[in-house]
């Protein structure tokens, strides 16, 4: 093989490992992206039922997006009772039940904020596990 030969192949290698690198840090993100609760928590009304509520909001529960987290609130259940929530994007929303009737008691949203993201140097440091 030829001296140019060579360093066409490695000029070509060294595109291709560019090229890779750049859509892995350009690409977005494949996650689902987390609905809004707001519309649903103001249609919960007291007395509903767990299949009412489900049918407002959605049988999936959702996540926390990664890069986001909770800010303060007082989401303690009270004896007797239980509560199941739902994540969203702008709101983690609980709603409590009573044990006995398995009606709506109360609801309680949590905000969400949106933490810093990392670089995408870091994300590739990450990758890598520099």
């Amino acid at each position: 093989m030829t001296r140019r030969r060579r360093a066409w192949l490695g000029l070509l290698a060294a595109a291709g490992v560019a090229f890779a690198a750049e859509i892995f840090v350009l690409l977005p993100d494949s996650r689902p992206r987390p609905v809004s609760l707001q519309a649903g928590r103001d249609r919960i009304e007291v007395g509903m039922t767990l299949a009412e509520v489900e049918a407002v909001l959605g049988e999936d529960r959702g996540h926390l997006p990664e890069g986001h987290g909770l800010l303060a609130g007082n989401s303690l259940p009270t004896p007797r009772n239980r509560g199941t929530c739902w994540f969203g994007g702008d709101m983690v929303l609980y709603v409590w039940f009573a044990e006995d009737a398995d009606r709506v008691l109360a609801t309680e949203a949590l905000s969400v904020a949106r933490s810093p993201q990392p670089s995408a140097l870091a994300r590739v440091r990450r990758w890598l596990r520099i």
